[in-house]
Order: structure tokens, then C-alpha cells, then sequence
């Protein structure tokens, strides 16, 4: 919808789905796939925000995931597997849970709905949300492999921040009793 209409909003979209592809080959997450980490997942067209990873394992010929998610259906949570497919984002959060306890025991639901609620309410991650691993200095993707994919996003981001810094300002200079008049 207003993507479409916007080149911009759609090139940023392009871009930033490059680099989540980028970021998820099994290669460069691998590593960061433990359990208690925090990712961001997508199932279908539906977004389930962030998850707790439980358990990741490699299944010829993809990696499984089973991810702790809450979702419209049930609430209070639920272990889903997921392929690798479905991360869009991997958090630099990775949550303490029990070392004696599997994660996909039906009684640890409650101990990681209160986990991931826990880390989403945080104080810390107010204002800019929960932080996400830096490809670069933390995951350590080559630049080059990058290419310039990050700088292309940030340069997309200021663009639209602008159009809609103008589009807000104009449309108050047409607002009844303001502007020139």
C-alpha cells in the first residue's frame, strides 16, 4: 500500500530483506543461534515479534528452529519450530534460562512468557526497542560481503524521514487558521 506508492519505502524494503538474507545464512548466525537468544520472527505474512530461541538445530537441508513466540491464538505462548527462513532479526538479547531445565518442557511456558516479557518491558528498550546484532562489528560479515547495503538503508531512512518531515509541514500550512493567509 503506501509502500508501493513511494519508491523509496519500496527500495528500503528491497534492501532491507537483502540484508536480513545476508545476516540469516547459516554461516553468519550460526554462532548466535543459542538457546535464550531473542529473534524476531515471521510466519507467512504474519509477524510474531520477538521469540526466545529454545532449541536450534541443523535438519538437512535447513536449520530448525523452536522459538518461544506469542501470538493472537495463544497469548500466553507457545514453542513453535520455525526454519531459518522465518528470522527476520537477531537481537543482541540473549536471555538467561534455567541450565537444569529443557526449554520445550510444557512447564517451562510460564518461565519464558515471563522471560520475554521481562526483556520487551526492560526500561532500556524503551525508547529504541530491543537491540539487534550489528552485522559488521558483532557478526562479523565481511563489509565487503555487504556490500553497501547498510549505508544504501541509513541514506533510504533519511530520505523518508525527510518526505515526511515536508509532507507533515505542508500539510500544516494548509491546515485551517495556519499558514499564510
Amino acid at each position: 500500500p503506501a509502500a508501493a506508492a513511494n519508491p523509496a519505502a519500496r527500495q528500503l524494503a528491497i534492501k532491507k530483506e537483502e540484508l536480513r538474507r545476508a545476516i540469516t545464512k547459516p554461516e553468519h548466525c550460526q554462532q548466535f543461534l543459542q538457546k535464550g537468544r531473542l529473534v524476531g520472527v515471521k510466519a507467512g505474512l504474519t509477524d510474531l515479534g520477538w521469540g526466545i530461541v529454545c532449541t536450534a538445530t541443523k535438519a538437512e537441508p535447513q536449520w530448525q528452529l523452536k522459538v518461544f513466540v506469542l501470538s493472537a491464538d495463544k497469548p500466553r505462548g507457545q514453542v513453535r519450530a520455525f526454519p531459518l527462513s522465518c528470522v527476520q532479526r537477531i537481537s543482541k538479547v540473549k536471555a538467561k534460562l534455567p541450565d537444569d531445565r529443557d526449554p520445550l518442557a510444557p512447564d517451562m511456558l510460564p518461565v519464558l512468557f515471563e522471560t520475554l516479557n521481562k526483556v520487551k518491558n526492560h526500561p532500556n528498550f524503551g525508547a529504541k526497542g530491543i537491540p539487534e546484532l550489528d552485522p559488521i562489528t558483532e557478526m562479523k560479515i565481511p563489509a565487503e560481503e555487504l556490500g553497501t547495503l547498510i549505508q544504501d538503508i541509513a541514506a533510504l531512512q533519511q530520505q523518508l524521514q525527510q518526505q515526511y518531515a515536508r509532507g507533515a509541514a505542508a500539510m500544516a500550512a494548509t491546515e485551517p487558521g495556519r499558514g499564510a493567509g
